[in-house]
């Protein structure tokens, strides 16, 4: 069963190298016009000899000008898709695009939406270098039905009558966070130390691993990081998911620098994309130049790579 699952996507992987390559080619085709030998339209001889869809054809088509002094980005279609392509093209520069193209190689579908959100935020108000995740309200509307809305009533007035919804919705909420925390420090004091005092037999003797050796981070110094919970990256409201190394475990073998980031901002510190990483984060910068050094990041880059393929 399991090999007969790895066998279809790895049929599926090959399917997906293929659209793009054809993807690739889909504008010569549509510009020498040989497409009327086989059909009346380019949709349709794209859907007839490559399954490709309406809304794929046109997208490809749309973003062709855009490319035409950007061979790097072009190229990277036959690699990382069309829509990671599309969602930097308007973005990129002939300077920066080849840059670019070695990002979203390396990054994830989502992070490169929020690369992509910030370079047009910043690109649209004329500034240079300055962090551009803004955090936005986003209206939520919520249909209470009787027994949600008793319960909230009663909570309304056990914390003060005279509250607003918003108010109380702030508080119901902050609880709910407080209480995952609590909940998440008691199960990781209760479990055994990964990595710690393990042995390895080495001639008559043991070599005992230290603490400062293992990858595992203090239920202290967890709390200490984690704050109010949210991505350290300025003006991003996401909560935090990854534990980060500043000055990287693998060199430091120290958990001193670590800060919390959501996941699509940890994925901007691993391909380069900010500047002056280990001073105060309030100083942080996005860099889209290719002059950040990614040495350090080329076994994260590796697997990045393992896991989108």
């Amino acid at each position: 069963m399991e090999n007969l699952h790895k066998k279809f996507v790895q049929l599926g992987r090959q399917k997906f190298k293929l659209t793009n390559e054809m993807l690739a080619i889909l504008p010569e085709i549509y510009e020498s016009g040989i497409y009327k030998k086989f059909t009346y339209t380019i949709v349709e001889y794209a859907g007839k000899y490559g399954g490709i869809p309406r809304s794929t054809v046109e997208k490809r088509l749309r973003i062709e000008k855009h490319l035409h002094d950007k061979p790097k980005l072009k190229e990277a279609i036959k690699t990382v898709g069309l829509n990671k392509v599309a969602m930097v093209v308007t973005l990129a520069t002939p300077e920066n695009e080849g840059v670019l193209a070695d990002k979203i190689g390396n990054m994830s579908k989502p992070a490169v939406q929020t690369l992509s959100k910030e370079l047009r935020q910043k690109n649209a108000e004329g500034l240079s270098g300055e962090m551009m995740c803004e955090a936005k309200p986003e209206k939520i509307k919520l249909e209470l039905d009787e027994e949600m809305t008793f319960l909230f009533l009663k909570l309304k007035k056990k914390w003060g009558g005279n509250m607003s919804n918003r108010e109380v919705m702030s508080m119901i909420l902050g609880k709910v966070v407080e209480t995952e925390f609590a909940t998440k420090n008691r199960r990781t004091e209760t479990k055994s130390v990964p990595g710690e005092n393990s042995t390895k037999e080495r001639g008559c003797g043991k070599t005992v691993r230290s603490k400062a050796e293992t990858r595992y981070v203090s239920v202290h110094k967890r709390r200490e990081t984690l704050g109010d919970g949210k991505c350290s990256y300025p003006n991003c409201n996401k909560p935090a998911e990854v534990f980060h190394h500043r000055d990287r475990f693998s060199k430091s073998k120290s958990h001193d620098s670590i800060v919390v980031l959501c996941r699509d901002h940890h994925e901007f510190m691993h391909n380069g994309l900010v500047q002056s990483e280990k001073k105060d984060t309030k100083k942080w910068k996005l860099d889209v130049t290719g002059q950040v050094d990614v040495q350090a990041d080329i076994l994260y880059r590796k697997y990045r790579q393992a896991v989108m393929l």
